[in-house]
């Protein structure tokens, strides 16, 4: 049975033209489809992401009871997204099929669907806020400064794609050995998706990266790295990024 995330996924890349095959498990896990842009072929598996059940009904009893809901989190890596992320990425691997490229798309639904997609490119990237002690005007993400399932995952993934009905970002995984092919594909240039390109990012100057290898759990290893690779012996790290929901319930009288 076609659940909603896979139907929204084949219809998104058959509406660019892409060619698309169901692939069937017949006991075995496998990926989900098989796209062929006509010039390169793709290996998809799809994974949902709902709201937490005991969460989502105590935001309904507080909109019929209050007519008001708020609920703030931290946006950090995830056990559970990175198990989920795991899972597809087995099944990418779990059947000797030819394909250009191995991509998991995560699909959000739910009122907190844009805060998992955040949850899942923190999962992703390993992201943290950075600032420079002696220029305070210096603000940017870093990628990679906290464990990172990129990183784990070295070339198996190309890329993740997150998205919910309305927003959606193509994550590039730069440690990907094709990289540059996918950069340049219909996947990341023809489906309407807007593409995370680290290292496109960092040149732009719009992010940084601490691509160094070595444990997260001591902050300081990725610290010193960006402090010598950008020449800043003042940045720092903001400890905590939060996401803020709120909902008023409204009444329609007729």
């Amino acid at each position: 049975m076609k659940s909603k995330s896979e139907e929204f996924v084949r219809l998104r890349l058959e509406r660019a033209g892409f060619v698309i095959t169901k692939l069937d498990e017949h006991g075995c896990r496998q990926p989900d489809f098989l796209v062929n842009d006509g010039t390169y072929t793709y290996l998809l598996e799809v994974k949902s992401k709902f709201p937490n059940p005991e969460r989502a009904a105590k935001r309904n009893k507080a909109l019929h009871i209050h007519q008001t809901y708020s609920e703030t989190g931290r946006i950090r890596y995830d056990d559970r997204i990175a198990r989920i992320l795991r899972d597809a990425e087995k099944q990418l691997h779990s059947k000797a099929r030819a394909a250009d490229f191995r991509i998991i798309w995560m699909f959000a639904e739910g009122y907190d669907a844009d805060a998992k997609l955040q949850m899942v490119r923190s999962t992703l990237y390993g992201t943290c806020g950075i600032f420079d002690l002696d220029d305070l005007q210096f603000n940017k993400p870093c990628l990679y400064f906290h464990y990172s399932e990129f990183l784990r995952m070295g070339a198996r993934i190309d890329a993740v794609v997150i998205s919910s009905i309305q927003n959606g970002l193509i994550c590039l995984n730069m440690f990907s050995s094709r990289y540059p092919e996918l950069r340049d594909s219909r996947m990341c240039k023809e489906i309407g998706i807007e593409v995370l390109d680290p290292i496109s990012a960092e040149r732009d100057g719009v992010i940084l990266i601490a691509d160094v290898r070595g444990s997260r759990k001591n902050v300081r290893i990725p610290l010193r790295y960006i402090q010598e690779k950008y020449g800043r012996p003042r940045l720092t790290y903001t400890a905590i990024s939060e996401y803020f929901l709120g909902d008023i319930a409204v009444s329609i009288e007729t």
